[in-house]
């Protein structure tokens, strides 16, 4: 192959593995509209974005069936540092709770259970994201109420404090970059079988 077509298509895959389609077919209920950035991206985008350096070439955060719930990481293999943060878990919480599903998510201690690294509370562990912003309210520390205490984060966004730029830290560890379609884990209140996209597998009842 000559050096100039050499060229061309090592930049090519380049462009392909750095531009992830980031998105989501969730749809959030207008009452919940203080949990949008300023960019008016939905919670569930939100996620879809700060899930994006992990997940090449798609970072999705898909609708929740009724009953359902979000769930973190389902084995210790498949954890990475970009759903292992409080920051990720606040957002999806948040983006099933503005679809109207209770908390949303499993507990942060259930959540949290197969994390091989964890980032420190209220910090998201890497750059954030060209595409998006982090509003204040998503740096809330969900490990007091193993939860999101939507009514504190309400009252941040109310408040009118800002996002992002303040608060990440920047996490230098490249072994959490993964390629491939991710995995993403929700449930059924009244089951124990997490659905992952292209297979499925059991979750494990905490």
């Amino acid at each position: 192959m000559r050096p100039a077509a050499l060229l061309l298509s090592t930049l090519t895959l380049f462009s392909y593995y750095t531009r992830a389609q980031v998105h989501t077919n969730a749809t959030c209920s207008s009452e919940f509209d203080w949990m949008n950035n300023s960019k008016g991206q939905s919670p569930c985008l939100i996620t879809a974005w700060l899930w994006s350096p992990c997940f090449f070439p798609e970072s999705f955060v898909p609708a929740l069936a009724p009953g359902g719930l979000y769930g973190g990481p389902i084995s210790t293999s498949e954890s990475n540092l970009c759903e292992c943060n409080t920051v990720a878990f606040a957002t999806i919480a948040a983006c099933g709770i503005c679809q109207g599903r209770g908390d949303g998510v499993i507990p942060w201690s259930a959540y949290d259970r197969f994390c091989t690294d964890t980032a420190a509370v209220s910090k998201y562990p890497f750059n954030v994201p060209s595409g998006t912003e982090i509003p204040a309210w998503a740096f809330q520390d969900v490990t007091e109420n193993n939860a999101l205490d939507v009514d504190a984060a309400k009252a941040v966004a109310e408040s009118g404090t800002c996002g992002s730029g303040k608060y990440y830290h920047h996490h230098t560890s490249s072994s959490v970059f993964l390629f491939g379609v991710p995995s993403i884990r929700f449930r059924a209140a009244d089951e124990s079988t997490s659905a992952v996209f292209g297979r499925n597998s059991r979750l494990s009842d905490h």
